[in-house]
């Protein structure tokens, strides 16, 4: 190869290589240095129990706030001092746990990193000088961590000169949980989506919101039976003759309760419905009950 040809080759990889391609071999990296190791050691470096996490030295002992938490603290707060001089609450100092969804370099000393819990997002701000770190310490510590580690954050709450409400950090940052593994930026696949439910709904928020509408809706059913005077009850999902109408049910069989005469093992089937417990247990005298619950139904949905 002539010196003239080699040096587009590297000029042409250098505009065009695929970002995740370098991604993905680095997180490969980790995962292979992290695997490399006894389950003393990934505990120990790279998997600690929050409760054995010391802040003591940090003076931060009894400030441990979630995102949420943390942003009903201060947000008002600093909305109320917008037009006055307090940037930052130098006197109070917080320990707040999140995922990384972002980061973003300002330099070789500073970092600008968005974690998330539960969908609140809350922005770090890591500077050099406000650790006590020379520049190179500060990026050798922090240019470990990647989006999806879970980590700790030590530092004082404040807000930025564009008045958005942050920690800015006063220790650096320490890892809870590394990320094994890139998220893609989006999902859209929808048989992708069915066999990777977990990537789903870390990439995906519409998947997120729809267990947590499921769950405000149970809840509002629920405290409408019980401002009613109603009980709530469990009836059996797995049982003998937990049959309805037409359904056809799961059948299976119990290979350790037997059938006293004929010592074969008991056919046991799903549940279709909890209508005829529910009957039982009116009889029995409990005059307003109510179950949520699941049915099987083994059979095809018709449109």
């Amino acid at each position: 190869m002539s010196r003239r040809y080699f040096g587009r080759a590297i000029r042409f990889y250098s505009k065009n290589r695929n970002l995740d391609i370098t991604d993905e071999a680095d997180f490969a990296h980790r995962k292979q240095i992290i695997s490399s190791l006894s389950i003393k050691d990934q505990i120990l470096n790279y998997y600690p129990n929050i409760q054995d996490i010391k802040f003591q030295d940090a003076g931060v002992t009894n400030n441990i706030l979630n995102i949420n938490k943390f942003r009903l603290k201060y947000e008002n707060f600093f909305k109320a001092t917008e037009n006055e001089t307090v940037k930052t609450l130098t006197n109070d100092k917080i320990v707040v746990f999140g995922k990384i969804n972002s980061i973003r370099k300002s330099g070789k000393g500073m970092l600008f990193i968005d974690i998330t819990e539960n969908d609140y997002k809350l922005q770090l701000v890591l500077h050099h000088k406000l650790m006590s770190l020379t520049k190179d310490e500060f990026s050798s510590i922090h240019s470990i961590f990647k989006p999806g580690d879970f980590i700790s954050s030590i530092g004082h709450p404040g807000r930025t000169n564009v008045g958005e409400l942050s920690l800015k950090l006063t220790n650096p940052l320490k890892l809870v949980s590394p990320s094994l593994h890139p998220l893609p930026p989006r999902l859209t696949d929808q048989s992708k989506i069915n066999n990777n439910r977990v990537i789903d709904y870390l990439v995906n928020k519409k998947s997120r919101d729809v267990i947590k509408l499921r769950s405000k809706i149970i809840k509002t059913i629920r405290d409408y039976f019980e401002s009613q005077d109603f009980i709530e009850v469990s009836t059996p999902i797995i049982g003998q003759g937990n049959t309805g109408a037409n359904a056809t049910p799961f059948i299976t069989q119990s290979m350790h309760i037997r059938d006293k005469l004929t010592d074969k093992p008991i056919e046991l089937n799903l549940r279709v419905a909890p209508e005829l417990w529910l009957k039982r247990l009116i009889i029995s005298g409990f005059d307003k009950i109510f179950e949520i619950g699941k049915n099987f139904r083994n059979e095809v949905l018709k449109n």
